[in-house]
């Protein structure tokens, strides 16, 4: 074998080695924190914008149906009882009571099972008192990815 040939491969293994090596690494430290941040984020924005509409039902659900159609996420906002106040998109779960309290308590919770969701506390306008939270969920979709569509 020439040494160009030689060189040529050794050149390609590597290349092959780095980027098996650097995938294995982002696969097993990273795993989506910077989608479960941004479903946080994204939920702290939806729980704003319902608090500001929570006292108007059909309001609130005008909003959160545009939400969906730019954004395409499911949502829905619930009093402290768990009952749906509105929603828009495709109907989510209930949350485990564990996320809820901690919604209740203050705090937004992002989780990646059974799908992508994240849930945030909506506060009174003035107050910090929790009044309700509001749920973000991506929709899962069979058939192929949205890379190969308009």
């Amino acid at each position: 074998m020439r040494l160009h040939s030689r060189v040529y491969l050794h050149s390609l293994a590597v290349l092959l080695v780095v980027g098996a090596a650097t995938s294995l690494v982002f696969a097993l430290l990273h795993r989506g924190g910077v989608f479960r941040e941004m479903g946080a984020r994204m939920a702290g924005h939806v729980a704003a914008l319902a608090a500001e509409r929570l006292h108007d039902p059909a309001g609130l659900a005008e909003r959160l149906t545009r939400l969906h159609t730019d954004l395409d996420v499911d949502l829905a906002v619930r009093d402290l009882d768990g009952r749906v106040v509105a929603a828009a998109g495709s109907r989510m779960p209930p949350p485990p009571a564990d996320v809820l309290a901690a919604a209740r308590d203050g705090q937004v919770v992002a989780r990646a099972r059974p799908v992508p969701y994240a849930v945030a506390p909506v506060r009174r306008p003035g107050s910090s008192a929790v009044v309700a939270t509001a749920e973000v969920g991506s929709p899962r979709r069979f058939g192929p990815p949205g890379l190969l569509q308009p």
